[in-house]
């Protein structure tokens, strides 16, 4: 579809990653973890309205009245859009780009304090020596940044990704991308996480990442990690490196699992978790153990 010179021009720009269009009041991009100004795109709110339904509707999505949210990609860019219909006071349209300025061909290129640095490395060596990573923060933080340039230092193995949304998009000869599916308007034809990597399991992987953990799928993802598919890596929202233990519990409780189940689960099958941040510019804010205590599983911050 047409886009407006202007939008045009900050999706071409290579360091920005986010764009956001708050109503017609502001527009703002985020380069480099920092949240700057734009140039207004629309006048009229009729007119982003507009805009973000024939959006949706050029990749086959439904947005209107009835379905006020919409979540899709395209060209190279994670859109989610709200109408304001009594949802929001304004509609708001959200742009995370999906290549391109993060798709970083090694981590090295992403940090450049000095703490970072030294922590990456520490990454880099465990997860060489097939030690399976979990990589943790707020959205936009650098998590899925963090895990596809990590991902990428192995380009002779075979590395599946199971996400609900292409991100990853490793690009490696011998990397495969699955993608989770909703039901169709029947109910029908749904894909879960859970079960891609099951799949994923007899698809000969060397490595096996999840774009993101939310859900069930955690305690499928630790099976596996303790099946002998480790040197892995996966994403999960989190607030600190402390409360992923908390996170971790919360999702197995969900799946049904007793406490001391994942617990011991998430001991074996993780040996780093990493806490990122994008907050002045992208981080490595942490990285911990998990380990079983007497009461429950805690990370335990390293040095």
């Amino acid at each position: 579809m047409q886009l407006a010179p202007a939008l045009r021009n900050l999706m071409n720009d290579a360091q920005i990653t986010d764009i956001v269009l708050n109503g017609v009041r502001s527009v703002l991009v985020r380069s480099a973890g920092r949240w700057f100004s734009a140039e207004l795109i629309f006048s009229e709110a009729s007119e982003l309205q507009d805009f973000a339904i024939d959006l949706a509707e050029s990749v086959n999505q439904t947005l209107n009245f009835k379905e006020p949210f919409a979540s899709f990609v395209a060209g190279g860019w994670r859109i989610s859009a709200v109408l304001s219909f009594g949802v929001c006071s304004e509609t708001n349209v959200t742009f995370r780009r999906v290549s391109g300025a993060e798709g970083a061909s090694s981590p090295d290129q992403l940090f450049t304090d000095l703490r970072s640095i030294d922590l990456l490395t520490k990454i880099k060596h465990l997860m060489d020596a097939r030690q399976s990573v979990l990589i943790a923060g707020s959205a936009g933080s650098g998590k899925t940044t963090l895990l596809r340039a990590l991902l990428r230092r192995y380009p002779a193995e075979r590395i599946i990704t199971i996400e609900d949304v292409a991100e990853l998009n490793l690009g490696l000869p011998n990397s495969v991308g699955l993608l989770s599916r909703e039901p169709n308007a029947e109910g029908v034809g749904a894909v879960s996480l859970s079960s891609l990597l099951s799949h994923a399991l007899r698809m000969s992987p060397d490595r096996i990442a999840l774009g993101e953990v939310r859900s069930v799928e955690l305690v499928a993802m630790l099976d596996a990690l303790n099946t002998g598919h480790s040197g892995a890596g996966a994403t999960i929202h989190a607030n600190s490196l402390e409360d992923v233990a908390s996170r971790i519990e919360a999702l197995g409780l969900r799946a049904g699992l007793p406490l001391p189940v994942i617990a011991r689960l998430a001991e074996s099958a993780l040996g780093l978790v990493v806490f990122v941040s994008a907050i002045g510019g992208y981080k490595i804010e942490a990285v911990g153990v998990p380990r079983v205590t007497s009461s429950d599983l805690q990370v335990i911050p390293l040095g």
